[in-house]
C-alpha cells in the first residue's frame, strides 16, 4: 500500500556552491556522471511530466523490495528571484486519485538543485516519522536525511529535472508488520525517492 503522505507539502531549499561536475545516483544504484553542465537558461515557467519513484532495496538479501513509480501528470518549474525556484507537481496515486505538491528550493547557474522538507511538517510530524510508521523500521541516516527531514539533491539541465533523496532503514528482527512490503526482510534497507520529470 502506498504510504500516506501530505496532500500538499512545501520543500525549503538549502544553499549550495556551484560545481562544474556532479554525480547523480540513479534509482538502480548506478551513478550517472553529469559533466560540465551548461548554464541553464531561466526562461519560465517550464512545463514537465514524468514519474515519482519510491524504491527500496534489501541489503542483506541483495534484492529489490516491492517498489512503485507514480506518474506525475504535470509539473511546472518557475524561476524566482536569485537562485530560488518553485516546482509544482500533480502526482497520480495507484487508485487514480491525484496529490498536488508545491516545492521550493535552490538552483545554481549550472543547474544543480537541492530541496528539503519542512521539519516538522504542518501536521506536527517529521517526514522521517511518517516513513518509519509505514515501514515499521528505524531511520538511521543517509545522504537524504538531516535533522528529521528529507533532502533531495539533483539537477535541471534545461530539459530534464531529476532529484533524489536517499536514506537507510534499520530492522533488528524479521521485517515487522507494515503496510508497504509483503515480503519479510531481515536487516537494513536502502530507500530512494526520486522526482524525474522532462519538458513536455
Amino acid at each position: 500500500m502506498v504510504p500516506i503522505l501530505l496532500g500538499l507539502f512545501i520543500i525549503i531549499g538549502c544553499s549550495m556552491e556551484d560545481e562544474p561536475v556532479m554525480e547523480v545516483k540513479s534509482p538502480d544504484g548506478a551513478a550517472d556522471q553529469i559533466a560540465h553542465l551548461k548554464q541553464v537558461t531561466k526562461d519560465g515557467p517550464v512545463y514537465l511530466s514524468g514519474i515519482l519513484k519510491y524504491h527500496y532495496y534489501a541489503v542483506k538479501e541483495g534484492e529489490t523490495l516491492p517498489s512503485w513509480d507514480n506518474l506525475i501528470s504535470n509539473a511546472m518549474l518557475e524561476f524566482l528571484e536569485g537562485q530560488n525556484i518553485q516546482l509544482s507537481i500533480m502526482e497520480i496515486q495507484p487508485d487514480g486519485s491525484e496529490r498536488p505538491s508545491v516545492m521550493n528550493g535552490k538552483m545554481t547557474p549550472s543547474g544543480q538543485i537541492q530541496f528539503s522538507l519542512p521539519a516538522p511538517l504542518p501536521i506536527g510530524l517529521y517526514i522521517t516519522d511518517i516513513i518509519q510508521m509505514h515501514t515499521g523500521c528505524e531511520l538511521f541516516g543517509g545522504d537524504g536525511i538531516n535533522n528529521g527531514t528529507l533532502i533531495y539533491n539533483g539537477y535541471f539541465d534545461g530539459e530534464r529535472l531529476i532529484a533524489t533523496a536517499q536514506f537507510h532503514l534499520k530492522c533488528e528482527v524479521e521485517w515487522p508488520a507494515n503496510d508497504i512490503f509483503p515480503t519479510p526482510v531481515d536487516g537494513p534497507v536502502q530507500g530512494k525517492w526520486t522526482i524525474d520529470v522532462t519538458m513536455d
